[in-house]
């Protein structure tokens, strides 16, 4: 029975995902514009094709894909870049041993090497 229940849940989530609509974004970068306009329409404007809300999303969509074509940051990992304090944090130059260190902390769990009680 309680396998059941474990089930129950991603069960939901998949039949979500296979009934909800494509991404406006990514049917735009795909060569879809048409089709991205379409459910921008249809979600945001309640089918009114001449939606001031509809064109200036629909222009935000098609400028930002045209300027990450252009700098060529349309990767997923783009935010990692050594340009961003997050990219250079994450590429070591923060002080690994002391966020180790400090960790334990953060979660009030037992420290690794004494075994003591943190927090």
């Amino acid at each position: 029975m309680p396998c059941l229940l474990q089930v129950t849940g991603p069960l939901i989530v998949l039949a979500i995902i296979i009934t909800a609509p494509e991404s406006p974004r990514w049917l735009a970068a795909n060569g879809h514009k048409e089709k991205a306009k379409e459910i921008l329409v249809k979600h945001h404007a309640n089918g009114a094709e001449n939606d001031p809300l509809v064109e200036w999303e629909y222009a935000e969509i098609i400028s930002t894909l045209a300027q990450e074509e252009l700098l060529e940051k349309s990767r997923y990992v783009s935010w990692a870049a050594p340009q961003h304090a997050l990219g250079t944090a994450l590429r070591g130059d923060v002080d690994l041993p002391r966020i180790v260190q400090l960790t334990p902390r953060w979660t009030s769990s037992r420290h690794p090497v004494t075994g003591s009680v943190c927090g």
